[in-house]
């Protein structure tokens, strides 16, 4: 049990080290706005949360630009950048980066992805999401 908690602390301090973890950068603008903006819509909500600073999260931008564009009238994506957004990061619970946090119409986080995601597995999650989200 000790050499399992020593590998998880150690990934833990490789993961903020590399730029994958959530950051401690002065406070910018909030996107708290555009997300209640996003849950007031009715829709379901996809928000992503990452940073230029993560390769993992710059890898996944161009699939979630296009989740953007192929699912615009069914579902509301807010990208927010932990660099910027350290409360709102907080207020989801945000620990490694990128996250994704799946929310139904009715406020509810339904789900939530950690890490990289082939784009075609990402395109799955997010169709099983909005299906799921309209039950």
């Amino acid at each position: 049990m000790k050499n399992v908690l020593a590998i998880l602390s150690l990934l833990a301090v490789l993961l903020l080290i590399s730029g994958c973890g959530a950051d401690r950068s002065e406070p910018g603008i909030s996107m708290a706005h555009e997300v209640e903006a996003a849950l007031a819509s009715g829709m379901p909500v996809l928000l992503d949360f990452g940073g230029d600073g993560c390769p993992t999260c710059v890898q996944m931008k161009p699939t979630v630009y296009r989740t953007i564009t192929d699912y615009q009238d069914t579902l509301r994506v807010v990208m927010v950048d932990t660099n910027v957004d350290r409360q709102l990061s907080a207020e989801y619970r945000v620990r490694a980066i990128p996250t994704y946090v799946f929310i139904d119409p009715s406020g509810r986080e339904i789900d939530r992805h950690i890490g990289f995601m082939e784009a075609s597995a990402f395109d799955r999650k997010v169709q099983e999401f909005i299906q799921r989200a309209h039950r």
